[in-house]
């Protein structure tokens, strides 16, 4: 950044800038892991639009402390952009889609698109390679509490998973004896997008009635699990 650019804007009121600072969090929050596309005019308004959120907090007349205001107008925009992605972006999708007013949603491909599904959770993955062999996730579950599980479709194609079975060019199915070992630990593999020719993904809807006999903290990290799933290079 310009050192004058950030002069004027330390120079801005505290105010100005909690707005500004509010509203780009809102922004990456609401946008997790599918704004690599993004261009500058597109982070700045939506930026502009959670940021709205934390002047409204502001501008409210509260006879309270200005370090609590400004917390609670903060927090109110990082609020917004959960409520943004988790509610109000799907709800409009499927309202449009409805009524017959639109029956596409702006995402650029079919692949990005997978980065948005957070009310199912990934059960299976099955890759095809360019060579006919195939790698498998059998049981997504399984792996989802581990690093870059269940797994990482990238934003350029490439994967990153734990394969558990596979099965040869001829038809042979095989065990991947070598992803999980108590001594060793488990092993996630890499697979270079110019090697991959078909991907399938095998999801099941939430379950909130597990979710609830599980506790909070389960619920929670599962929450932000499928929130971030599948996961871009973006993070």
């Amino acid at each position: 950044m310009d050192p004058k650019t950030f002069t004027d804007l330390a120079a801005l009121p505290w105010t100005t800038q909690l707005v500004l600072a509010s509203g780009y969090c809102g922004y990456l929050i609401a946008y997790l892991g599918i704004r690599y596309n993004h261009k500058a005019t597109d982070t700045i308004f939506a930026s502009l639009a959670f940021g709205l959120v934390a002047l409204l907090v502001l501008t409210l007349p509260w006879q309270i402390a200005g370090w609590i205001r400004g917390s609670t107008a903060f927090f109110a925009s990082i609020g917004a952009g959960i409520f943004w992605r988790a509610v109000i972006r799907s709800g409009l999708r499927r309202l449009a889609a409805r009524a017959n007013y639109s029956w596409s949603d702006d995402t650029p491909n079919a692949w990005d698109r997978l980065f948005e599904v957070t009310d199912h959770g990934p059960t299976q993955l099955t890759v095809e390679l360019d060579d006919g062999r195939y790698l498998y996730c059998s049981n997504a579950a399984r792996v989802g509490h581990l690093p870059f599980g269940p797994y990482v479709l990238g934003t350029t194609g490439d994967i990153l998973m734990y394969v558990d079975r596979t099965t040869t060019a001829k038809g042979e199915d095989r065990e991947a004896l070598g992803t999980f070992s108590d001594d060793w630990g488990a092993m996630v593999t890499y697979i270079p997008k110019d090697r991959v020719r078909k991907i399938a993904v095998r999801l099941n809807p939430i379950n909130p009635r597990a979710e609830e006999e599980a506790g909070w903290k389960a619920r929670a990290r599962a929450w932000v699990g499928n929130l971030r799933h599948p996961r871009s290079h973006e993070e």
